[in-house]
């Protein structure tokens, strides 16, 4: 988490807290193993006719660890797409490469690899990308190496920019009698730990490397446009525009027309599902014509032998013919019946890959679910899985424990934290002695007494 936090970032801003969310509530989970979770290669590379898709989706990393894809967390690495466009580029049977992007953007480590290898691309084959909801920061960065960028209506592009995160926890602790003493070799050494200040030198060494990212940020943007580092200037202040805008200012080249291309494939299917009935009335005329000759024979047949057989032979033969008639119809139902079951029988065939796929993703969105909906309490989240309830049945049980709580505030409670475990009252300091007597350090303690008790209250410790 510390690494996430403190990591130099080319990410829309929400979408970073709303990742560092998820991956705090899979380190909740370490006891639940993903047994029904099939350990797949990330699927970045899809080569459809002559064309290789290479799929840029959520999170962008270096490269991915394989429990973010166990939890269904989205996200894709850097050494994946740039080994997805070496291969593209190696087979003689892609014509066009086309990035199919859809990312908030990611870390700033490791982006040069995949930028690169997708500019460099474009001295061999078509290079494109093609913008799905989102295109931000990081996954511009991308786009930009790209011959040419198309993005949706409803598309969000830009928040070119990079920016780090250092909290100065020092007000905090001293509050609570500690004071935090960091031996260093040099005044830059250590700049951020928990409980030490920060100082005015550590902070414009943090803002040096801020911007010296954003300008190689501004140079990639200018090679892969082909427009001049001033103009690239203008739009490197955060935001993320719709895509009309985004064409505006030059950030995309064309905007996708879904209701054109929807209208032009069902006329497309219209005009196949003309084009099959026409074919079949002509097989069906074909046959009737057939049938018309088959039958003016036999009835020439029938005068000839009416002239040399008596009534009563005549009558037999009718018989016959009708007996006849009857087993071919029988043979020609048989053969049907045998027909609609071979075809009916692989639809019953199931696939277990599938089955795995499916539960998979149900357990990855109940996950999404309880998050979201008790994203401030993720202790409540942990407990729910590990019952393994339902969003209606934690939403019952989180409702005992409101009720509960408001029962003893009603009473005159003292404000400490509860245990939604215990339902009973826990000191801080308590907590904290009994942490240090376990052989950890008293910050160690602290930290890890806020985390298990979310909201605690932390009374001045007499002296």
């Amino acid at each position: 988490m510390t690494n996430l936090e403190n990591s130099l970032w080319a990410m829309e801003r929400t979408s970073l807290d709303r990742l560092i969310s998820s991956v705090t509530m899979t380190s909740g989970l370490q006891v639940l193993q993903p047994s029904n979770i099939e350990k797949k290669k990330n699927r970045v590379l899809e080569v459809v006719g002559n064309t290789a898709n290479i799929h840029v989706c959520g999170t962008l990393l270096k490269s991915v660890p394989q429990f973010l894809r166990d939890y269904g967390i989205s996200a894709t690495g850097y050494v994946d797409i740039a080994d997805a466009v070496h291969q593209a580029v190696d087979n003689p049977a892609v014509q066009q490469i086309k990035l199919k992007i859809d990312s908030p953007g990611g870390c700033v480590d490791g982006v040069e690899i995949a930028a690169d290898a997708i500019y460099a691309a474009r001295n061999v084959k078509s290079v494109v990308a093609e913008c799905g909801g989102c295109c931000a920061s990081a996954a511009y960065w991308l786009a930009s190496q790209a011959e040419n960028i198309t993005a949706p209506q409803t598309a969000l592009v830009g928040s070119i920019g990079v920016y780090s995160v250092v909290a100065d926890y020092s007000e905090m602790y001293k509050m609570n009698g500690i004071l935090t003493h960091v031996f260093r070799s040099g005044n830059l050494k250590g700049a951020g730990l928990p409980g030490d200040q920060l100082t005015e030198e550590q902070s414009a060494v943090e803002q040096e490397l801020v911007d010296s990212m954003a300008a190689l940020f501004q140079k990639y943007v200018s090679r892969g446009r082909k427009k001049n580092a001033e103009m690239i200037k203008e739009w490197m202040t955060g935001r993320v525009w719709t895509a009309p805008a985004a064409l505006d200012l030059g950030l995309i080249d064309q905007i996708e027309s879904n209701l054109t291309e929807s209208n032009s494939t069902e006329t497309r299917t219209a005009s196949m599902k003309n084009a099959i009935k026409a074919e079949v009335v002509e097989e069906e005329d074909v046959v009737l014509d057939e049938k018309a000759k088959a039958e003016d024979e036999e009835v020439i047949e029938d005068v000839v032998d009416e002239e040399e057989v008596t009534d009563e032979e005549v009558v037999d033969e009718e018989v016959v013919d009708e007996e006849v008639v009857d087993e071919e119809v029988v043979v020609e139902d048989d053969e049907k019946t045998t027909e609609e079951v071979d075809v009916e029988d692989p639809v019953d065939e199931e696939n277990p890959e599938q089955i795995e796929d499916e539960e998979a993703t149900k357990q990855a969105a109940s996950v999404h679910q309880l998050e979201a909906e008790f994203s401030d309490n993720p202790k409540f989240v942990i407990e729910s899985l590990k019952n393994n309830w339902s969003l209606l049945e934690a939403k019952a049980a989180y409702s005992d424990v409101l009720r509960e709580k408001m029962k003893k505030n009603a009473k005159g409670a003292s404000p400490l934290a509860f245990s939604t475990s215990e339902k009973k009252p826990v000191d801080f300091w308590s907590l904290v002695n009994e942490k240090t007597s376990n052989g950890k350090t008293k910050i160690q303690a602290m930290a890890e007494v806020h985390r298990e008790n979310p909201g605690i209250s932390v009374p001045m410790k007499n002296k």
